[in-house]
């Protein structure tokens, strides 16, 4: 008789549970696709809260308001009746980042496929967000790469591109110091940033709730 396997959490993204008839020791590979699986979900869950109207322009923390520009070319802007241009670069920005949900999450669960493991016991035995860190400590760069085009296809659908252009020449016409600000680097590292840090609070969520489990998180 072969017991069947037995699965629950301790303190760990997975443990095993061994009966006294059947001991099961999981080789890397298995290891590998129950780490990969946890950051699968992270990447599911991050993208229900932030891909939704008011995910970015409605929450505080993921708001893309171009704050360090306020005491350069915002200030500027509204001290000469272009408040509105702010204002509406800030909309188009987030409801345009907002629509992102396929690409961001097919460029994120991509990027997880190609993810090398090596410590697959101090990810599982680590802190509350070490699988986390470590996915972006090694694949940040490559987030954001892939993410630069589909960002711009979208600026210029939904006229981030146009009304920033608008700012530039308003800006120039009263302040003539130049303008080194990237618009879409700003947009993509806050797109990887957010999805990060859902993805953080997810892990943490995998660990500990057994309701933020399944197959794929767990050995």
């Amino acid at each position: 008789h072969v017991a069947e396997r037995q699965l629950e959490r301790e303190t760990a993204v997975f443990a095993v549970k061994c009966d006294s008839e059947y001991k099961r020791v999981f080789d890397n590979s298995e290891k590998s696709e129950a780490i990969k699986g946890c950051l699968n979900s992270s990447v599911d869950t991050a993208c229900a809260h932030l891909f939704q109207t008011d995910g970015f322009y409605g929450d505080e923390q993921y708001k893309m308001d171009y704050n360090q520009l306020n005491s350069t070319i915002f200030s500027v802007l509204n001290d000469h009746g272009y408040s509105y241009l702010v204002d509406s670069l800030v909309l188009k920005t987030n409801r345009m980042s907002e629509s992102c949900n396929s690409v961001v999450g097919n460029i994120f669960k991509n990027t997880i496929k190609k993810l090398t493991i090596v410590d697959f016991d101090g990810l599982v035995n680590g802190d509350s967000t070490a699988i986390t860190d470590y996915f972006a400590m090694m694949k940040y760069r490559d987030l954001r790469d892939s993410l630069q085009s589909p960002v711009g296809i979208r600026m210029s659908v939904f006229q981030v591109s146009d009304i920033w252009n608008e700012i530039l020449t308003r800006y120039n016409e009263y302040d003539n110091t130049p303008v080194t600000f990237d618009v879409k680097n700003y947009i993509v590292d806050n797109l990887v940033e957010s999805m990060l840090s859902e993805m953080r609070k997810e892990e943490v969520w995998v660990r500990k709730d057994t309701t933020h489990q399944n197959e794929s998180t767990e050995l």
